[in-house]
């Protein structure tokens, strides 16, 4: 099985357990409503829930379940991503050791695909967080394993930051990118990251850069028994153990406003796969581009005997 497809199946069972506990919750709720009402009038009084209490209850599970499958929707979209025919740029979140490799590969594998890409690194100097490479060390990794220096650009970190995480990245990435006019931009991460940092790309790309375009291009998938560091170094586990944070700070962040909600993400990639299938079918209709005149090649005459006139030397 494809390691990409592994770490989607993970993720579906994940986000449906969670639409699973939504259901119940509705269930429940349901089920203790049909059974005071059974109660008689005067002993129910001081045990039922007010009409507006349960259909607040129902109205928040039906939410959450709607949110859960909205969140199901975005992970298989960010796992199965179809990149552009010509991408400007792609840009390799920041990792710890362990997981930066599968940025590395991904970022490999686009020049391979498209030779004139442009691969963006973070300017953080590596001071935020132990163990992260900076972005001379991370350029120099890169030029080692085949990269051509010339094809790596910067994405500058401001000086005054004291961390380095996946929103500040985000925000640094679109500024640059709409600076740079690079519209069509592929998101790097490794699967355990891909939806937080993908998600959290395109929430930035939505308020600082609106003709941003962000693709998903997750790196390969690491051993998932492997044991790992991860969130800036503040845990440790099994990459698999490590899932169940990544889900509880999407729903964090999400609500703190960070992540947009998943039904706006969604949103956002049909608007922009609308877009890109717009100026597919206007560059079909456009005329094609006038071959440039052919030059006749210069036919060079022999050069002409000379006309100068040999000097004797005059005798006496």
């Amino acid at each position: 099985i494809h390691p990409v497809e592994s770490t989607l199946y993970f993720l579906i069972f994940c986000l449906h357990s969670l639409a699973k506990q939504s259901s119940f919750a509705t269930a429940k709720t349901w089920s203790s409503t049909s059974k005071a009402q059974l109660i008689p009038m005067d002993e129910a009084r001081d045990t039922t829930l007010e009409p507006s209490d349960v259909e607040f209850a129902v109205t928040k599970a039906a939410i959450r379940a709607q949110e859960a499958q909205d969140l199901t929707k975005l992970a298989i979209r960010v796992l199965c991503d179809t990149p552009p025919p010509r991408p400007d740029a792609i840009y390799l979140f920041t990792e710890l050791p362990e997981n930066m490799g599968s940025c590395y590969a991904a970022a490999l594998d686009a020049l391979k695909r498209f030779p004139r890409i442009v691969v963006l690194l973070s300017g953080e100097d590596g001071s935020r967080c132990p163990g992260v490479a900076g972005f001379d060390e991370s350029r120099e990794r890169l030029v080692n394993l085949g990269a051509p220096a010339a094809s790596i650009e910067e994405v500058p970190f401001e000086v005054g930051e004291r961390l380095i995480h996946t929103k500040n990245e985000s925000d640094f990435l679109a500024t640059h990118c709409r600076r740079r006019s690079f519209y069509n931009v592929l998101i790097a991460a490794p699967p355990i990251h891909a939806v937080r940092a993908f998600a959290t790309a395109c929430t930035s790309a939505m308020a600082l850069a609106p003709t941003m375009r962000c693709y998903c291009t997750p790196g390969p998938a690491d051993p998932w028994e492997a044991v790992v560091t991860h969130s800036q170094g503040k845990v440790r586990d099994s990459r698999v153990a490590l899932l169940d944070g990544e889900l509880d700070r999407v729903s964090a962040y999400t609500k703190k406003g960070d992540i947009a909600k998943a039904a706006d993400i969604l949103a956002y990639l049909a608007k922009r796969d609308k877009a890109a299938r717009a100026d597919a079918a206007a560059a079909a209709k456009a005329p094609p581009k006038p071959a440039p005149p052919k030059t006749r090649d210069r036919v060079l005459s022999p050069r002409p005997a000379s006309t100068e006139r040999t000097l004797t030397p005059r005798t006496k």
